[in-house]
């Protein structure tokens, strides 16, 4: 639930910065519930990820389908943990798949890294 709830208050915060109009939920953790019920059950229906094909075949118009890929990577500065996720999108913002994981002792470049 943890994951779920960061991912939620990440994509909250950078809405209200690059989403004009964009108002904070009046109840978060109701949310998050929501989410996390939601991720449970996809979870139990289907027991691996199926891949996803990308095919670069150019320009094309936001009328046809796609997806969002976003990753991170992070190190804290006190004890040089690292970590990196991310996750997919469709372009409607609904989530598809993502993704965390504990990198251990490295810089920030290689955690960055890691996560693309």
């Amino acid at each position: 639930m943890w994951g779920v709830a960061v991912w939620k208050l990440w994509k909250w915060r950078n809405n209200l910065i690059f989403e004009e109009g964009f108002q904070k939920p009046e109840n978060p953790s109701e949310i998050v519930l929501r989410s996390w019920k939601h991720f449970t059950v996809k979870q139990e229906e289907t027991e691996t990820i199926q891949p996803v094909i990308v095919r670069n075949s150019g320009w094309f118009s936001e009328a046809h389908e796609y997806v969002r890929v976003r990753v991170d990577g992070a190190v804290t500065n006190l004890q040089g943990r690292a970590g990196c996720g991310g996750l997919i999108q469709s372009k409607e913002g609904r989530w598809i798949a993502g993704f965390s994981h504990f990198l251990g002792s490295c810089n920030v470049f290689e955690a960055e890294q890691s996560a693309i």
